[in-house]
């Protein structure tokens, strides 16, 4: 067996997740989605089981992940799968990838499965505690483990949904995901900014420039993954009005670097 394990990961917890699973699968590798994003060409998979981990985003899947299906050339596949991760529902991502899966790679979705991470989505809420946190990863990489057993042997799991249902989960994740895109009105830097760039570094989708006075201005193709309100070290993103004085929160063992280099098809592993 060997297995391609794909990621697209905002503040590690997907990354992380992704790790663990390639760590108890034989013969598999890591790729990054937003690494094919950033080259650009087709990406032409070479194993015969794929499995896609990424976060929830309107109750749905990150823009960035369906549109990375086109790239990819799985025409050797034999079991494609999706790991989603949401810090409490996750909607009907799952369902969302596989109508997204049929029809960019005419490819049906063997299984997924929903593991549940601290959430990162600073403008809804704040992290949850040290010890919160913990527990849920830990809890994480446990399920993970289980999985891992799953896609070993080879269970399978029916996404299939009546048409009209179909219909309309894509069309309302398909409306709220266009508009992230023009989210970028809604961030604003403080005067507490000192104009080192990681923020710009980290967007997984280079959304983010520097201007002449070092301070970071927002393009209009976000994903709203929240990395560069997390990683900021001296918190001065903010989105809305009422980030400010709220726990960031990104994986504990990821760094910045490492979420930097999944923009390239050398990035983290």
């Amino acid at each position: 067996m060997s297995v391609t394990v794909f990621y697209f990961s905002g503040t590690g917890n997907s990354l992380a997740a992704a790790r663990t699973l390639v760590g108890k699968l034989p013969e598999a590798c890591i790729v990054p989605l937003a690494g094919i994003l950033s080259a650009d060409k087709p990406y032409l998979l070479q194993t015969d089981k794929a499995i896609f981990v990424f976060p929830v985003y309107c109750a749905g899947i990150p823009a960035l992940v369906a549109r990375v299906l086109d790239l990819i050339d799985m025409s050797k596949a034999k079991y494609v799968a999706a790991i989603a991760n949401c810090a409490s529902s996750a909607g009907t991502a799952l369902d969302i990838f596989a109508l997204e899966l049929q029809s960019r790679c005419n490819k049906s979705l063997s299984a997924g499965w929903v593991i549940y991470m601290p959430g990162n989505y600073t403008p809804l809420y704040g992290s949850e505690s040290p010890a919160t946190i913990e527990r849920m990863l830990k809890e994480a990489d446990n399920r993970l483990l289980e999985i891992a057993c799953e896609i070993q042997s080879g269970v399978a799991i029916d996404f299939s949904l009546p048409f009209a249902l179909a219909c309309m989960n894509r069309v309302a994740w398909k409306i709220c995901i266009s508009g992230l895109p023009y989210m970028q009105k809604r961030f604003r830097v403080e005067s507490t900014c000192t104009g080192c760039g990681l923020c710009a570094r980290v967007c997984p989708v280079n959304n983010i420039v520097m201007s002449a006075a070092g301070r970071p201005q927002w393009l209009k193709k976000c994903e709203q993954c929240m990395a560069c309100l997390q990683y900021c070290p001296v918190e001065a993103i903010q989105c809305l009005w009422w980030t400010k004085g709220r726990i960031r929160y990104r994986h504990p063992r990821i760094p910045a670097s490492e979420i930097i280099a999944q923009k390239s098809m050398d990035g983290a592993a």
